[in-house]
């Protein structure tokens, strides 16, 4: 049983593997198979204390429908209420709302604020699916919730990497404050 386990372990980290180098997807082809057919969402956690027992604020599930690969941010709690988490930015609390993306590509979930037209306000934060991680801003809070990768163009590859209340700051030239 165990040799089997290992073997299934390995056969697992190499499709991973191969789909991530392929940008994504194992570029075999498969891509109209039907869901039924295939294993249910992967998914690592890259923090430590994570694995697939984490079900706190942030979490990141699979949402997919037949061949939609989809996603939904939301309070692992209770994947039905209408918010996901709270986020402090600067000392300012904000409550975020639930949120599903479509996924067509491997890509981020990140959590983003900067300041209001006054300049010293945070902006509530939006939460993102991107390609491709955004450039590092002195003038905006970059907060990463998930990693996502696609297997065979339908099936999600979810990395949960924030656990538990999103904390950021928002940097900026302290000449300004004077």
């Amino acid at each position: 049983m165990a040799k089997n386990f290992v073997l299934m372990t390995e056969r697992l980290r190499l499709a991973v593997n191969t789909a991530l180098a392929n940008g994504g997807h194992s570029g075999k082809g498969e891509e109209n198979k039907s869901r039924r057919n295939r294993r249910s969402t992967l998914t690592e956690f890259g923090a430590s204390g994570g694995g697939t027992s984490y079900r706190g604020a942030f979490t990141v599930i699979d949402t997919s429908k037949d061949d939609k690969p989809k996603v939904k941010v939301c309070d692992g709690t209770t994947p039905e209420s209408s918010t996901c988490g709270i986020a402090r930015i600067n000392n300012k609390r904000f409550n975020i709302p639930a949120k599903e993306f479509d996924i067509d590509s491997a890509g981020f979930i990140i959590l983003t604020s900067e300041y209001d037209t006054d300049g010293k306000t945070p902006k509530t934060p939006e939460m993102k699916f991107e390609k491709s991680l955004p450039a590092d801003s002195d003038l905006k809070a970059l907060i990463l919730i998930a990693r996502i990768g696609l297997i065979e163009k339908i099936t999600p590859l979810i990395t949960q990497e924030q656990h538990g209340m999103a904390q950021g700051f928002i940097w900026g030239n302290c000449e300004d404050d004077k």
